[in-house]
């Protein structure tokens, strides 16, 4: 490359002036350069022009290869059998089948024509299906901030959005019937999985808008009623009369079905009936009596749940999440540890059992007649004996009344999770109910979970001491709600609710300490050793970081590897306070082994929601500096 050298070099970048000899003596110096920048415009213009035919090219050829590369690709080799087992590998598995283009088996026949064809040749891919039928939009409330002589009439603009959107919902319930009916086509012959999730709040409705609402959910049911005899698995979110017309079909409609889940809308329920107008018993030849059922799930039916007419002996699941306090016929709805321990009695098959127990002093007991005609709190030998469970695993109990009769009665050979919630509060006069089941299951058990504020430090220390293979623990500051019953407390007590500080990890952070023999050997003092989960959520400022770290450090070491302790594998905290360190980078600092540990700490500290911690301005709104407007 030429290298230019000008008289002028001086000159350049200043404000000189030139002359007029100056002027032409440039000029003169600037034509040939300006002619050499022409000559590689043009060279450049052509190595462009031929870079864009190249290109063009190789587009071409591209486009060429992909589209012959896609007929190599394996996938279009691969068996239709395979395929298909790979299409039942796409259905979700925490929920049935959606309605929608977004998620197997629907995205699946979105792909192409031999895909589609695959998919609607394969009844067990349309199995399942969940139909959530939502509120027919309410009309709006119209209020006058001031009294007047006539009712307040709707704007007519308010008038148009209600309209428009009743008939989108009209619109999207009448396509929801056609995917309903032609899904179930497709489904065959296949044991069904359906799921109804009807929210009708109907507080406000007239009697014209309630019949079309029924009316609908009716024409729904009528499909998914005709197709009873597939089904296997049915859950049912409505209110009572809608569940009560389902509990209803005869039990000779449903050969197949193994799982029952109903949940009661009692925001959508008529009043309380003041005679059996509205009250309905679940039909003793219904649903409920299915000869394959297994599975029951339940939860706030104003039934008492002993006089539901259940083949109790044959279940291997059973969810009872609460009733609602009183029944439509007025009478009080409890479970008290009496009706829980007949029927626990009344199922020797369970594997997995999940409870509340209420007996709220609140109300008078209950009247309402049972179907069993039994007295559960009859003094014979039956009803004291022990209840053996062998086939129980897990148990998770809500503790509305005291529990600890019921537990020492129980037989439980097998139990290995555990879920324990109470409403007691704790006093250190008393242990926790949770100490008697532990007593008789602890050595198998591998999980608990519990409600630590309704424990004083001296009851998880011995719960925990009775499970010595105890591998996940989960401990949660309001694992349930609360209000479930009153329960009385002592006047004259002190409640002494436990504190996860840093005290109670240093009991369950293994430490060595020597022998007391004269051999100078040394032994692991903990809790837990087999431990490999912790699991702590809705903290407030109990334990720190630094006994986190020590904990964790202990828990990942060598030395206490050697010596019997499990690798903890994974910790999830949750604290309601602001960060103090990055765990996991002081981990790695420490030089500690992480490998194959998850830490997750969240923190939400309610002083940064809308500003910035310790900020000056925190508290202030955000339009305190502005003028006011008038």
């Amino acid at each position: 490359m030429e290298s230019l050298h000008s008289p002028f070099a001086r000159q350049l970048g200043t404000n000189y002036v030139p002359s007029d000899s100056d002027v032409i003596e440039i000029r003169q110096l600037l034509t040939r350069p300006k002619a050499r920048v022409d000559e590689v415009d043009k060279e450049i213009k052509r190595i462009k022009d031929l870079l864009e035919s190249l290109q063009r090219q190789r587009q071409v050829d591209t486009t060429y290869i992909n589209q012959h590369e896609a007929i190599l690709s394996p996938i279009r080799r691969i068996p239709v059998e395979i395929l298909q087992c790979i299409f039942l590998r796409c259905l979700p598995t925490k929920h049935n089948a959606v309605m929608s283009s977004l998620q197997a088996p629907v995205l699946l026949t979105h792909v192409c024509r031999d895909w589609r064809a695959a998919a609607l040749k394969m009844p067990r891919l349309w199995a399942s299906l969940h139909i959530p039928i939502p509120s027919r939009p309410l009309k709006p409330s119209v209020f006058s901030s001031y009294p007047t002589p006539t009712s307040p009439q709707y704007a007519e603009e308010e008038f148009q959005r209600h309209t428009q959107a009743v008939q989108r919902w009209e619109s999207k319930m009448q396509e929801r019937r056609q995917i309903v009916k032609m899904w179930f086509t497709r489904a065959a012959g296949c044991k069904l999985s359906i799921s109804i999730m009807f929210y009708d709040g109907s507080v406000r409705r007239v009697s014209g808008e309630a019949e079309v609402v029924s009316n609908t959910l009716k024409s729904i049911m009528d499909i998914v009623v005709a197709y009873s005899a597939q089904w296997q698995r049915i859950e049912v979110v409505a209110s009572y009369p809608h569940i009560c017309d389902l509990l209803a079909l005869p039990v000779h409609t449903v050969p197949y079905l193994e799982h029952i889940k109903v949940t009661c809308n009692t925001w959508s329920m008529p009043p309380i009936a003041t005679g059996p107008a509205l009250y309905r018993q679940v039909s003793p030849t219904g649903l409920l009596a299915a000869p394959s059922l297994t599975s029951f799930h339940f939860k706030l039916l104003p039934e008492p749940p002993l006089t539901l007419p259940v083949n109790w002996a044959q279940l291997r699941e059973l969810y009872f999440d609460g009733s609602v306090s009183r029944a439509f016929d007025g009478t009080t709805v409890e479970f008290t540890p009496s009706d829980a321990a007949y029927l626990l009695r009344s199922c020797p098959l369970l594997v997995r059992c999940r409870l509340v127990v209420v007996q709220n002093s609140m109300f008078s007991p209950s009247a309402t007649p049972s179907v069993f005609n039994f007295n559960p709190d009859s003094e014979d030998e039956e009803s004291t004996g022990p209840i053996t469970l062998p086939h129980l695993e897990y148990l998770s109990i809500y503790e509305g009344a005291p529990l600890q009769d019921l537990f020492s009665q129980l037989e439980v050979p097998v139990l290995n999770d555990i879920s324990f919630a109470s409403c007691i509060p704790p006093y250190d006069s008393d242990s926790t109910s949770l100490v008697a089941l532990l007593k008789k299951c602890g050595p198998t058990v591998q999980k608990l979970t519990f409600d630590y504020p309704s424990f004083t430090i001296q009851d998880i220390k011995q719960c925990l001491s009775l499970v010595p293979g105890l591998t996940h623990l989960s401990l949660s500051i309001k694992l349930r709600d609360k209000s479930y019953c009153v329960q009385s407390f002592d006047p004259h007590g002190f409640s002494s609710m436990a504190k996860l500080n840093n005290a109670f990890l240093a009991q369950v952070t293994p430490r060595l300490e020597a022998v007391d023999d004269g051999t100078g050997r040394e032994s692991v003092v903990t809790l837990c050793p087999k431990l490999v989960s912790l699991a702590c959520k809705s903290l407030p400022s109990e334990f720190s970081e630094d006994a986190l770290l020590d904990f964790i450090k202990s828990r990942r070491s060598e030395a206490m590897y050697r010596h019997g302790i499990a690798p903890l594998r994974k910790v999830h905290l949750f604290f309601k306070r602001p960060k103090d360190l990055d765990v996991m980078k002081e981990l790695e600092k420490a030089n500690v082994d992480v490998r194959g540990l998850e830490v997750a700490v969240t923190y939400d500290d309610p002083s940064e929601k809308d500003a910035e911690y310790l900020s000056p301005t925190l508290g202030l709104e955000p339009n305190i500096y502005l003028p006011y407007p008038w």
